[in-house]
């Protein structure tokens, strides 16, 4: 009785290092068990001292405010992009294509910036910049701002006679449609996972076969 116990207990034990194991494994590589689940939000959240030297020190900036159209109407940083946060995800193809481009976002007071920036995070950008105080705190401090409506920037090219049109998704600079790369479980990894369950399965059969 003593015996069939304490095998028990080092089967359980055996299954809780397997389980270990794997999931250590799993987070050196980067990966969890479920898609969908990121890591820590690593961007920067800097002031508007911080904010406004960054757009004077930084031709490639991309302004990114995540208000509505109506508050982005009544006042917003110049040049500023206009996605509401929401449609971040859905609107990937107006982000810069360049994930190491410099980013700076902002909304009304930094509360719906900071999910802006987990968002753009979650997609691989790397030089996120999160406005603290938002838009409040930048006219507070006196920097200038624009009203008015958002207007997509354009660049008109002329082919004979016609002239076209062309849209154009960043305020800075010209930008295409960008790839999301999603942290999920590659097929070699998910193989890794099999294998080792299937092999406790193995030895916990085993182990009953000799009770």
């Amino acid at each position: 009785m003593i015996e069939m116990i304490l095998k028990f207990h080092i089967s359980k034990f055996c299954f809780l290092v397997v389980i270990f194991l794997t999931i250590s494994f799993l987070s050196s590589r980067g990966c969890y068990l479920t898609t969908g689940i990121t890591s820590k939000a690593s961007y920067d959240t800097i002031s508007v001292s911080e904010a406004k030297e960054l757009i004077e020190n930084n031709t490639d900036l991309f302004i990114l405010d995540v208000r509505t159209e109506t508050e982005y109407k009544e006042g917003h940083i110049e040049s500023a992009y206009l996605i509401p946060y929401l449609d971040i995800k859905n609107r990937q193809d107006e982000l810069p294509t360049n994930k190491s481009q410099a980013i700076l976002v902002y909304c009304r007071s930094g509360t719906r910036s900071a999910t802006a920036s987990s968002t753009l995070d979650s997609l691989n950008y790397t030089q996120v910049n999160n406005l603290e105080g938002g838009f409040t705190e930048w006219k507070n401090a006196g920097y200038p701002f624009e009203t008015g409506s958002f207007v997509e920037p354009n660049t008109n090219t002329t082919v004979g006679t016609t002239s076209i049109v062309q849209t154009r998704p960043s305020s800075k600079e010209q930008t295409s449609a960008s790839l999301t790369i999603s942290s999920t479980i590659p097929a070699f990894e998910l193989a890794f996972i099999i294998q080792v369950i299937g092999l406790f399965l193995i030895t916990l059969k085993k182990l009953r076969n000799k009770e």
